[in-house]
């Protein structure tokens, strides 16, 4: 029996294939100058194993009135389609972004084409880090899951994807009085040390204080004001620490107007990973010891407590959502009262 006109056709095509069976459907008809006459374009929408797969596949194309132009788009497509909706961070952000660029074997693929063993083949490449893949993953799953409830793809094959599981991440250590005094002892001539202070004087996420514009520091104040940040408890004021101060004012006079705050002697920016490779592995020889951006974080909060600083307070100057609603919608801290708490803070 003929398929009805316009419902496609199935064709097995010829040679040693894993899945001979293709199906096909007009997309459009266009003007041929040779003929003289309007012709029929087809499109193939997938290939198959056996006929009877091929019929089904016809079969939902039709029943969801298949549109052949979006049945065209790559996974690239997709992706920039997704990436538009996203409501991450911008560190978030730059994370997909330098882990997208492992994907780039299949980006200008088709989204109907890929299969599992494309995607196996990227994911087993060992000089990809775990984190990296991780981030793969979620981008795949994100596509993949696009194109399910567009109609796509009939199947997300991301999850036959089985990652090895990250190595547990080692024991925060929070730095000791000791450590911080032979910062303080260093923070005039270098000013890898200026930055792990204000860190630790701060309890800011190292991103918040590289991020920092010129605008947001308010020096006659005495203020922080953190609008980039990776969620809305974290958009905040906060009081800058006095035995800090003179740090700030520093590195504002190498900074300008919509610039970032925090400039280096040479008139460079801080980046991420060049403090990650470059400077913190130097500043062990002064502290003795080893540390990560982030243990200045967990130091501040561990310091702030020890201090006797109220829970509240300390949520509220380290941007962490308070644990009820009565402290999140109904309790108001002045800048004085923050900024009281914070100076209580010493190592």
């Amino acid at each position: 029996m003929k398929n009805p006109k316009g419902y496609g056709t199935i064709v097995k095509l010829t040679g040693n294939r894993r899945r001979p069976w293709e199906i096909r459907k007009t997309n459009t008809h266009f003007y041929d100058s040779q003929k003289k006459c309007y012709v029929k374009k087809q499109v193939a929408l997938g290939y198959y194993a056996t006929k009877e797969e091929a019929m089904l596949a016809l079969a939902r194309y039709n029943e969801v009135n298949y549109d052949l132009d979006l049945g065209n788009l790559t996974f690239d497509n997709i992706w920039q389609r997704v990436k538009r909706e996203l409501k991450v961070s911008k560190s978030r952000t730059s994370s997909y972004n330098s882990s997208y660029k492992h994907l780039g074997a299949i980006k200008d693929k088709k989204i109907r084409e890929i299969k599992t063993l494309h995607l196996k083949n990227l994911f087993s490449d060992p000089n990809i880090s775990p984190y990296a893949k991780s981030d793969m993953k979620i981008i795949c799953n994100k596509v993949f899951n696009y194109a399910l409830q567009n109609d796509l793809v009939t199947k997300n094959y991301t999850q036959f994807i089985k990652l090895d599981k990250i190595r547990t991440k080692r024991v925060k250590t929070v730095f000791t009085g000791e450590e911080v005094a032979r910062l303080w002892e260093h923070a005039e001539d270098d000013w890898a040390a200026a930055f792990m202070l204000l860190l630790l004087y701060s309890g800011m996420r190292s991103k918040e204080l590289i991020d920092l514009r010129y605008e947001e520091v308010d020096l006659d104040k005495g203020t922080i004001n953190i609008e980039e940040a990776k969620n809305q408890s974290s958009i905040r004021y906060i009081p800058i620490h006095k035995r800090t101060l003179p740090l700030f004012k520093e590195f504002l006079l190498r900074s300008a107007p919509g610039k970032q705050a925090i400039i280096k002697p040479n008139g460079n920016p801080v980046y991420y990973k060049n403090m990650i490779n470059r400077e913190l592995p130097r500043l062990v020889e002064y502290m003795g010891a080893k540390h990560t951006l982030h243990e200045c974080r967990h130091s501040f909060i561990t310091r702030a407590y020890q201090c006797n600083v109220d829970l509240l307070k300390i949520q509220r100057l380290v941007g962490h959502k308070p644990d009820t609603i009565t402290f999140q919608v109904y309790t108001h801290l002045t800048m004085d009262e923050l900024r009281e708490a914070i100076n209580t803070i010493d190592y």
